[in-house]
């Protein structure tokens, strides 16, 4: 039996709260202001990571809120 505990990642960045790990198969989702998934992310979300994932890997983990 394998057994596999992990806890989500949240970072902040350009008005922008979402889930993320890079280290997971899983797209990144935003999330609203009580960490809830929202219902659908855009292009203007899209864009927003796009930028997100071109710091350094020190810099985006700056901007962990949880």
């Amino acid at each position: 039996m394998i057994i596999h505990i992990s806890h989500a990642k949240f970072y902040s960045f350009n008005g922008w709260t979402f889930e993320y790990d890079r280290n997971k198969p899983f797209v990144p989702w935003p999330c609203k202001k009580d960490l809830e998934p929202r219902e659908r992310a855009g292009m203007v979300f899209y864009k927003m990571f796009g930028e997100f994932n071109s710091l350094s890997i020190d810099e985006q983990e700056k901007l962990r809120v949880l």
